[in-house]
């Protein structure tokens, strides 16, 4: 049962084609066809790999938290309230699947004090960086010395 929902006003669908033109000596189209093209496996993997595990930054790596209640939106750049530090994710993925996973755990202290936590990202660095998915749910009352893990289920499908 997914913990965390979304906006999926701009849901990704990779798609596109390749044209094959034969020509003669004089430049006229002997023979043209336009195809699809199939996104194999290794991209797959290389995609998967690149977002959730790249070193230096390139990869959406970072989770943070925060408090506030209010909707969330594409043109977000941040939590809204953040709270606690930003932790490290544990990346995981099936080669040959479009499917990634990151997990966070956020332990004991963090945030201090504990927090009612109502949202979750995901970031490039552990602190600014670019804001790569949000997601709004319902309060979450952590206390100092709960550990809240999240786990974020990332497809290309």
């Amino acid at each position: 049962m997914p913990f965390l929902r979304g906006n999926y006003e701009h849901a990704i669908h990779w798609d596109g084609w390749v044209e094959i033109c034969l020509q003669d000596k004089l430049g006229n189209v002997k023979q043209r066809e336009i195809i699809h093209n199939l996104l194999c496996y290794g991209a797959l993997n290389l995609i998967a790999s690149h977002m959730g595990q790249s070193a230096g930054g390139a990869g959406a790596q970072w989770g943070g938290i925060g408090e506030d209640s209010g909707p969330i939106a594409s043109g977000d750049t941040d939590l809204s309230t953040p709270v606690g530090s930003r932790v490290l994710g544990t990346y995981s993925h099936n080669a040959n699947t479009p499917n990634w996973n990151l997990s966070f755990a956020f332990g004991s202290g963090v945030p201090t004090g504990g927090g009612s936590i109502r949202q979750a990202a995901i970031f490039t660095t552990a602190t600014g960086g670019v804001l790569h998915i949000k997601g709004s749910f319902a309060v979450v009352n952590k206390g100092s010395a709960d550990i809240l893990n999240i786990m974020w289920v990332q497809s290309l499908a």
